[in-house]
């Protein structure tokens, strides 16, 4: 049974590097979750294990630990690093944004831009603690914080919306 509403959802925020460090942490989590993490820490440790059972060099056993030490420790410290290096070069940095919801469209207003998309628009949603992402494709991402709803009944109402209009959404923790 389709939503109805009377009032848009308005989504009020200010655009920082944290927003987008946060937004691209669950981006990358809902692509390569912990189940695919394990898989590579699994398939790594054993061609370590190989690696030096068959007598390969002490090196490439060291390097096969070097990159499991990466992925699982490292891998986000240098990605909080880019972000924040490459945002300071963006001219949306520290913008104000609101979208406006209804039931047709999602309406996103900035300084800087002015645009309307209509739900089919988007192919898959994540839900995570602190908001929403909803993904055009795999490759880009619309990051709607928690905090910018007015409150939770707002949140709220939202999430039942893009779940009725969002062909593949899931929650992640």
């Amino acid at each position: 049974m389709p939503l109805r509403m009377e009032e848009p959802i308005v989504i009020r925020y200010r655009w920082t590097a944290e927003e987008l460090l946060r937004a691209t942490r669950y981006f990358w989590r809902s692509m390569f979750g912990l189940r695919l993490r394990l898989i590579l820490f699994g398939w790594a440790a054993l061609l370590a294990a190989v690696s030096f059972w068959v007598g390969l060099s002490f090196v490439t056993t060291w390097l096969f630990l070097v990159v499991l030490f990466y992925v699982f420790f490292l891998s986000d410290l240098t990605l909080g690093w880019a972000v924040r290096r490459k945002f300071k070069q963006r001219p949306d940095r520290d913008v104000e944004i609101e979208w406006r919801v209804t039931e047709e469209q999602l309406r996103i207003r900035s300084k800087l831009s002015d645009s309307e998309v209509a739900w089919e628009i988007f192919a898959k949603g994540v839900i995570a603690p602190d908001g929403v992402l909803l993904c055009p494709n795999n490759q880009i991402f619309h990051w709607l914080p928690r905090e910018g709803f007015a409150s939770d009944a707002e949140f709220g109402r939202f999430l039942e919306l893009a779940k009725s209009k969002v062909p593949k959404i899931r929650e992640i923790r």
